[in-house]
């Protein structure tokens, strides 16, 4: 048997808002960038907001457990992973792991490499996380079309040619507001997970992070899920066009 615990989110754009979906077929309409929809629904999808938790969650990991005067870590367990292996990973992720301030991706099954709680929670290479992070559906606002006008980056000067200078794209005004449910696995007694004790993982170092005993079910829900969504300030594109401010409400249900 599972049982979970479950919040209800709330995201209310504080400006103009777009989270880009895929580019229509030439000739089918004259938007040029649309935002993404299910069916006729303007959503945040999961992977969306499952991004900006993950980023949240580093960053307070880093604020909290990295002693930068001395350059180490107060906790090396809580050291969150860049989920890229030494093949994939870009130059500037690199220098951040050289700096100590991250680790390679936690993958399982790996023996000599402990799950970060970053993946614990929202999960690792070969190993899912506790968190289920939901589509949020708009529940109120609209589609606004923009334009705007293509410039040529070569001359610098406004685009020429069949299309013309002016294009559209769409965008959510401020005041409109998502919602949808989280749910989090508080205990599964047939795997024998429960939410804050570390997990009897065979092949790996485990939830190293968990076996001082500080981190209780209750301040794993506040800290790192309510208090790192609220955290969240900025979603979606065009954020150097001023779009994307956004609050998050979050409510046990």
């Amino acid at each position: 048997m599972r049982k979970y615990v479950k919040y209800e989110i709330e995201l209310v754009t504080k400006a103009p808002f777009r989270i880009g979906g895929v580019k229509p077929v030439p000739g089918t309409t004259d938007v040029d960038s649309p935002i993404v929809k299910l069916g006729n629904r303007v959503v945040v999808q999961g992977t969306s907001l499952k991004g900006a938790l993950r980023a949240e969650l580093e960053r307070y990991l880093i604020d909290r457990f990295f002693d930068k005067e001395n350059n180490q870590w107060k906790d090396e367990w809580m050291k969150p992973c860049i989920p890229a292996d030494e093949r994939t990973i870009s130059p500037d992720e690199k220098k951040l792991i050289d700096r100590g301030l991250y680790k390679y991706s936690c993958s399982y099954p790996k023996r000599d490499d402990y799950i970060c709680p970053v993946c614990y929670l929202l999960g690792a290479r070969g190993l899912v996380g506790f968190v289920e992070v939901p589509f949020l559906n708009m529940e109120k606002g609209d589609v606004a079309l923009l334009q705007f006008i293509r410039e040529d980056r070569v001359v610098g000067t406004s685009a020429k040619g069949e299309r013309g200078a002016l294009g559209k794209y769409e965008a959510v005004p401020e005041g409109s507001v998502f919602k949808g449910v989280m749910a989090i696995l508080e205990e599964d007694d047939i795997i024998g997970w429960k939410l804050g004790e570390p997990r009897d993982l065979a092949e790996s170092k485990g939830d190293k992070w968990l076996e001082s005993g500080e981190w209780t079910k209750e301040k794993i829900l506040k800290e790192l899920i309510e208090d790192r969504l609220k955290a969240i300030r900025k979603l979606g594109g065009y954020k150097s066009k001023g779009f994307g401010d956004i609050e998050i409400n979050v409510r046990r249900v």
